[in-house]
């Protein structure tokens, strides 16, 4: 295994603080100040910005006017699109309302500047999110360890948080688990393990293997299975609306990946073609 330079530490210092601080601390702080459906919306807003950013930076083939670059930019809307009515449709008018409900009615100074504070909070969650996925997709070049490097970003992503969390909760109460010790525990014992560890490493393994747009296309994903585990656990109705949301999901995921396939069969076709130009005798 590569040993890791000064370098490639402060590169996972970084990259941890990025992923874990900015992003999952203030997307988890900003449900404090508006509703998940809002939150969810942003959210979708991160494969667009990778799928921007990858494009500029290169990262991205984009052949805008063939029909594999049409397929790529149409699949990413439309999942986008897909994935926001979805959360619209099944939400409904009154979740916006969720914070404004529990405040008087001479609140609504008040109301606005939570709903501005997290805004721009979901806002630099998701832009932090984008930047991880196309920061890591250059990272395969400087250090290939996949399993080291979400080592170092998960331990030093749990340091910078843990000391964020100790400047803003310095009462010995909030501390403490509550009654359900238990359950606190699990919930605790699974961010870590699942989402924390086996998450990074399944996320920076893609990175490495299919690059940043690949890996950020199947974000919108997260809302399909919600609906569905909702509708299985919760007994919630399925309605036609919803259905035809997914499809739009799942379509334009497919359009994506579709003209993705077709870049993998060029690469492949110049690999060997140069691999056969270097064997062939002059």
């Amino acid at each position: 295994m590569q040993r890791p330079s000064f370098k490639i530490i402060c590169w996972g210092f970084f990259l941890g603080f990025i992923q874990i601080p900015i992003c999952q601390l203030l997307l988890t702080a900003s449900l404090h100040f508006i509703s998940a459906t809002f939150q969810s919306i942003t959210l979708n807003t991160i494969p667009f910005f990778t799928f921007i950013g990858a494009t500029l930076f290169g990262q991205e083939n984009l052949n805008f006017f063939t029909i594999y670059g049409q397929a790529k930019t149409r699949g990413v809307l439309l999942s986008f699109g897909g994935a926001t009515a979805m959360v619209l449709w099944t939400a409904g008018p009154s979740s916006y309302n969720q914070n404004s409900t529990s405040l008087p009615s001479n609140a609504g100074l008040g109301s606005i500047r939570n709903e501005v504070i997290g805004g721009v909070m979901v806002i630099c969650g998701a832009i932090a999110g984008a930047s991880w996925n196309l920061l890591m997709g250059s990272m395969k070049k400087k250090y290939p360890a996949v399993l080291s490097l979400t080592a170092m970003m998960a331990c030093f992503g749990t340091i910078q948080t843990a000391s964020i969390t100790a400047l803003f909760e310095r009462k010995p109460s909030a501390w403490k688990i509550g009654q359900h010790w238990g359950l606190e525990l699990l919930a605790i014992a699974y961010g870590g393990i699942i989402i924390t560890g086996l998450s990074f490493y399944v996320e920076t393994w893609c990175l490495y293997k299919k690059g940043p747009v690949f890996k950020s296309a199947f974000s919108p994903l997260l809302i399909v299975f919600s609906f569905i585990l909702d509708t299985i656990a919760q007994g919630s109705l399925v309605n036609l609306r919803s259905l035809l949301a997914a499809v739009m999901v799942v379509g334009g995921l497919y359009m994506l990946l579709w003209a993705k396939a077709h870049d993998n069969e060029e690469g492949t076709a110049k690999e060997d073609e140069s691999l056969n130009s270097l064997l062939s005798p002059e």
